[in-house]
């Protein structure tokens, strides 16, 4: 048998693989599982218009079509998931936090449809890859298999926010309708900034949006990407990295890298994905010696913040971000309660911990914190 680091390096790579390629997703929440002994994995995807899409592990298809077909009329678990994430710190959650031993034993849930389709405890988490789009990951274990324990927790966690950053690409990448299967192509078409490198930092590719953001803390120099306001080392880093393709399961990936051009008052947050040597026709035609995707995401006014790089930026839990983006952006403790499915009650107590881990002590205070840092996405 494998050994856990080898899994849990394969199953990077294949997130990673996906993240410009979506068709390979379900392939690499497959890998996901692996790392768990699982059925699968599941990835659900709710968008800001309250559309829903799942991507499953091919061992899932079946259980995905039952659950569609009427199974998700018995899921309690769900709006119990949609709570914690935003109440409680800990991202990663399990059966015992959302039912209880009896409910486990007798509900229809477990005895019509998830014992008959093989499917044990699961163990899941929220990741945030867009401002629009909300996403759950479940790994599916095996009914033979006890809960999963708290140290399968911390790697997890780590595996999601990988799935996060290369979710990224693919959410911006779905939203765009693209007239061709060249990756290049598509990649022109969006709206926030990529380049292409090598592992020395040699740009091999920028789309339009990439090119308009040059002049503005960006910049080429001997071909290679520049950063001219101080932070050169950390992206250099960062490139290697993701160049080496090293992962290690106790850490979260690195976070953005921020840069403000004082000249224009622009300010930007990079994303650094890896490009694996084994990904597929699509990149390996059009990127054959790159090594890394830097997405360039840039400040706008009007728009709602992004609760992920606040998560990064102000040390908050996924649910306290989302929480502090609403209300930063004007909207009450109860309008922000009726997005997220919460009490009016349970989003002024997570509210005062925003308060107190940002150090503010009201709503006007909060919004200004957040206009000094927000990076926010281009409509």
């Amino acid at each position: 048998m494998q050994s856990e680091a080898i899994l849990f390096d394969q199953a990077i790579h294949a997130v990673y693989n996906a993240a410009a390629v979506p068709e390979q997703w379900p392939d690499a929440l497959d890998a996901i599982a692996a790392c768990f002994d699982g059925v699968g994995t599941a990835l659900l995807l709710q968008y800001a218009d309250n559309r829903m899409s799942t991507i499953v592990s091919p061992s899932l298809a079946a259980a995905a079509r039952a659950y569609e077909e009427g199974a998700w009329k018995l899921d309690f678990c769900v709006p119990r998931a949609v709570e914690r994430t935003v109440l409680e710190p800990q991202a990663c959650f399990t059966d015992r936090h959302l039912a209880t031993p009896e409910e486990i034993a007798s509900h229809p849930l477990y005895l019509e449809f998830r014992r008959p389709h093989g499917l044990g405890p699961f163990m899941g988490t929220q990741i945030l890859p867009h401002p629009r789009v909300i996403s759950i990951l479940t790994v599916q274990g095996r009914t033979s298999r006890e809960t999963f324990d708290d140290a399968e927790f911390v790697v997890y966690a780590s595996i999601a926010r990988h799935v996060e950053r290369a979710l990224m690409l693919t959410a911006r990448l779905l939203e765009v309708e693209t007239r061709s299967e060249a990756l290049a192509d598509a990649l022109s078409h969006l709206s926030c900034g990529v380049f292409v490198v090598d592992g020395r930092g040699r740009i091999n590719f920028l789309n339009p949006s990439a090119e308009r953001m040059l002049g503005a803390g960006l910049s080429q120099h001997q071909g290679r990407l520049v950063l001219t306001t101080g932070q050169q080392g950390a992206l250099d880093d960062a490139i290697a990295a993701a160049d080496a393709g090293a992962f290690d399961n106790s850490t979260d990936p690195v976070h953005p890298l921020l840069v403000k051009d004082p000249s224009s008052n622009r300010t930007f947050a990079l994303y650094v994905l890896p490009i694996g040597q084994e990904l597929g026709p699509v990149i390996r035609d059009s990127f054959v010696l790159s090594r890394a995707l830097i997405l360039v995401i840039e400040h706008g006014a009007g728009v709602t913040a992004d609760p992920s790089l606040i998560r990064d930026l102000l040390g908050l839990s996924q649910g306290e971000a989302r929480l502090a983006c609403l209300v930063g952006s004007g909207q009450s403790p109860r309008q922000a309660a009726a997005k997220l499915g919460i009490t009016e009650e349970s989003a002024r107590t997570v509210l005062k911990r925003v308060f107190v881990k940002t150090n503010t002590s009201r709503q006007s205070e909060l919004a200004a914190l957040l206009s000094r840092l927000t990076i926010r996405t281009s409509p």
